[in-house]
């Protein structure tokens, strides 16, 4: 078991580490960055002589506490040493960073319009949450303003409406069928663990068992729609059955 899976969300340290020297931030003491290893498959990260990721990282300075970075554009970290370890069954790249070393060469983020469609596809529709995501970060991932500020574009009108995208398909922990907002009784609520669920899963998306059958791969559409009861009755289905 990997440290980090312990560790409690809380960004103190790591913002008394890091140093902003200009346009170069670094580590007093040390620090690690952990990033989903399916990010390069996505083109969210690469790692050749150079490094760069997303900005969507957990980052911490003993793998007890850690901070999280939200930034929907591309920025280049100068790690000391990486490896691939196991967090929660799924695989992720930690990169170490040595005492006094160089965290982020050059604090000017360009302003990319190409990393958000990626984003949307490995997070959204494959349902690929980080370790440390809470309902939170999942519906202001893509707020309007921060995605104008790091790609030059909105993709949503408001946060309205990027709170409704976010919460379809965030559900309720061991029951995927049942919404995660109908289990909320108070604000603090919105801290509690979550189950993502694909939005390409139409087996859990879909109300009709005629648009489970027809928006997904065909063996899993005819289980689910066999045994699982329509929300509602669809027109389009009745005229078919008819």
């Amino acid at each position: 078991m990997s440290a980090i899976e312990t560790a409690r969300r809380d960004p103190t340290k790591i913002h008394a580490d890091l140093v902003n020297n200009g346009t170069v931030t670094t580590t007093k003491g040390g620090c690690y960055i952990y990033i989903p290893v399916g990010f390069v498959a996505k083109e969210l990260a690469v790692i050749s002589s150079t490094v760069t990721i997303v900005g969507i990282f957990a980052i911490s300075t003993d793998r007890k506490t850690y901070g999280v970075s939200s930034v929907t554009t591309l920025i280049e970290i100068t790690p000391t040493a990486f490896e691939e370890i196991d967090v929660f069954g799924v695989p992720y790249y930690e990169f170490r960073f040595d005492p006094g070393t160089v965290v982020f060469p050059n604090r000017n983020l360009q302003v990319l319009s190409a990393p958000i469609y990626n984003i949307a596809s490995y997070i959204y529709d494959f349902g690929n949450r980080p370790f440390w995501f809470t309902a939170y970060d999942d519906a202001e991932l893509l707020a309007p303003d921060k995605v104008k500020r790091w790609n030059g574009f909105t993709v949503f009108a408001d946060q309205i409406t990027a709170d409704v995208y976010a919460a379809h398909t965030q559900r309720k922990v061991g029951d995927p069928k049942t919404f995660f907002r109908y289990t909320l009784k108070k604000d603090s609520d919105l801290n509690n663990p979550v189950q993502f669920i694909p939005l390409r899963s139409g087996s859990l998306n879909k109300t009709s068992r005629l648009a489970k059958l027809a928006d997904v791969e065909l063996k899993r559409g005819i289980r689910s729609a066999l045994q699982v009861d329509p929300v509602r009755a669809e027109p389009l289905e009745d005229l078919f059955m008819r």
